[in-house]
């Protein structure tokens, strides 16, 4: 039988929760940016700090593994997945000092940006390093969008994560 487009995608949505994979993937930011940038900016002046750890991922993984064991539900484990995904697509190894934090000093202090905004949104035009992982992200999510309003299970996506 011939696959459809998009059959990859609902085959991973009944064994993980994308809602969850999502979440992951966008929750060091969810957490860093306001920390960092707008209720600390004095103290730490970056959006990448605790979350955007390996030990945050570790964390959330051993969290998650330890109640798979007891519950057999993969909710975290998907979660830190999707940190450790986020890690890599901001090239966190270009930044040792925050990624392998507190091995390589308690504390974390990036550089102040009075325009951090501006300064962001002009990178994505003019360095690889900042919208390659733009488009690769855009690459995963245009399909998976696609799939849920072409096959009309948005509401179910919501819901319970699954595509049909």
């Amino acid at each position: 039988m011939p696959r459809r487009p998009g059959d990859a995608l609902v085959s991973l949505s009944h064994r993980v929760d994308l809602r969850v994979l999502l979440v992951g993937s966008l929750l060091p930011d969810i957490i860093d940016k306001p920390v960092g940038l707008l209720f600390f900016p004095d103290l730490f002046g970056t959006g990448r700090l605790f979350c955007h750890t390996l030990l945050f991922c570790l964390l959330l993984a051993v969290m998650g593994a330890w109640r798979y064991r007891l519950r057999r539900t993969s909710g975290l484990l998907v979660l830190s997945y999707g940190s450790a995904m986020h890690l890599v697509l901001d090239g966190m190894w270009r930044s040792p000092e925050t990624l392998f934090w507190p091995a390589m000093g308690l504390i974390l202090r990036g550089d102040t940006h009075d325009q951090w905004l501006r300064t962001i949104f002009l990178a994505l035009f003019t360095r690889p390093e900042a919208y390659l992982p733009e488009i690769a992200g855009t690459i995963i999510l245009v399909p998976l969008s696609l799939v849920i309003v072409r096959r009309g299970s948005l509401s179910r996506f919501l819901r319970t994560g699954i595509v049909d």
